[in-house]
């Protein structure tokens, strides 16, 4: 695809009248362009504020020293997905809700809890294959309705990751982990990925994808994301060649070349999906208020690009996000093709829905299995903002999904 016009990256038109999606599309490319390696400093730098917690006002007086950029150019953790994906959470986030901002970073840290799988037995029932596909639907229509663009951020593990924590040569190290982000609007829809250290880096991917999506094209990803996810459904929880190519064709790496999975190695794909609101105020406040300014310009390129182009002397840099160990012992894995696994229904009510008011309500399925049949009438007693389709889930939301700890009676 065509990279973007310099008169769309210099901003000379106005940013009042330019659709959100393009917005921060263009002012995220012109950063990346002038100063990559600063700009990933100030990202970093405000990542680690956020997550300790810190105020508004804290966060506005940070300022980038030169340490912060020399970290930057050696972070290897942050060349891949995990930068481009608390980058799209950062700029979309509501600066004086800090709230807001954690529920979208949980799925990029450990620390905050958001790498923690469901156990055997909520799996069971959690596990939904067309969860990307159903919001990007989902998505569309809010904007075919004259609806609010949409910012989704997408989480794709391995859940044995986390399930077998063991050291050494019993659990692989990363496998086809990812991250991902997508911007809703009516221009269409932008993809954002970052695939480190030896894929690509966000600069890199937006050269090649300087166009959006249009809606039809954006559907066609998301059922390829559902087939990706079946494909470990269909072959009893198995690495195969179709798993390979649809992974290469969803973020462009081919983990069988790169020697990082091996046909019928364990593939125990589980995704979680996060969607909010995109305004562009919020966008552009980020942008020019809320990020850390620079103390002193200091030159220090960004060695991202190198290392993603195969530049540095071979060995000393690790391969991408995964790896089979022979000697991986994988822990049993249930794919019983139990309710809630795939729900043709929701599509289709979607597609039905008259107006905003009548879409909101089919999207506020049990938060659990997030079926949106005419049994969902159950709410949370407390705060009233969360739905069930039966006792047994409202339980199971409240403790063990954590709904005790984010409740609040409405003010």
């Amino acid at each position: 695809m065509a990279m973007v016009g310099t008169e769309d990256v210099d901003g000379q038109e106005e940013e009042s009248q330019m659709d959100v999606g393009h917005l921060l599309w263009s002012k995220l490319y012109k950063e990346l362009c002038t100063d990559e390696n600063g700009f990933k400093a100030r990202i970093l730098k405000l990542d680690r504020a956020c997550k300790e917690g810190v105020g508004i006002e804290f966060i506005r007086s940070l300022v980038v020293n030169v340490e912060d950029l020399q970290m930057a150019g050696k972070s290897s953790n942050w060349n891949g997905c995990k930068f481009v994906s608390a980058t799209i959470v950062h700029l979309t986030s509501d600066a004086e809700d800090t709230g807001d901002r954690m529920i979208g970073l949980k799925h990029t840290s450990h620390s905050l809890g958001g790498l923690i799988p469901p156990d055997n037995k909520q799996l069971k029932k959690l596990r939904r294959v067309r969860i990307f596909e159903d919001a990007i639907e989902a998505s569309v229509r809010k904007i075919q309705l004259n609806g609010p663009a949409t910012v989704i951020t997408a989480k794709l593990s391995d859940i044995d990751i986390v399930r077998n924590p063991s050291t050494g040569m019993q659990t692989r190290p990363g496998t086809f982990a990812h991250l991902l982000s997508l911007t809703v609007s009516p221009i269409g829809v932008y993809v954002y990925q970052g695939y480190g250290p030896r894929g690509y880096t966000l600069k890199q991917y937006m050269q090649k994808h300087s166009v959006p999506l249009t809606f039809e094209q954006a559907k066609e990803f998301g059922r390829k994301m559902t087939k990706f996810l079946m494909a470990a459904v269909d072959a009893e929880g198995r690495w195969t060649l179709k798993s390979n190519q649809l992974y290469k064709e969803l973020f462009e790496v081919d983990l069988n070349a790169l020697n990082c999975m091996s046909k019928g190695a364990q593939f125990d794909a589980y995704m979680v999906v996060e969607t909010a609101v995109l305004l562009a105020p919020t966008v552009a406040k980020n942008f020019d208020v809320n990020l850390p300014k620079i103390r002193e310009k200091v030159e220090i390129k960004c060695g991202d690009e190198e290392i993603a182009n195969g530049e540095c002397v071979s060995g000393r840099v690790g391969k991408p996000d995964g790896g089979v160990p022979r000697r991986y012992s994988p822990s049993f894995v249930d794919y019983s093709k139990s309710s809630g696994l795939v729900d043709s229904s929701f599509q289709a009510k979607v597609l039905a829905a008259s107006d905003l008011e009548d879409l909101q309500m089919i999207l506020e399925g049990c938060a659990v299995c997030k079926r949106t049949h005419s049994s969902v009438r159950m709410q949370c007693g407390r705060c009233h903002n969360v739905h069930y389709c039966g006792r047994a889930h409202q339980m199971l939301h409240w403790k063990a999904m954590g709904h005790k700890k984010e409740c609040k009676i409405p003010s």
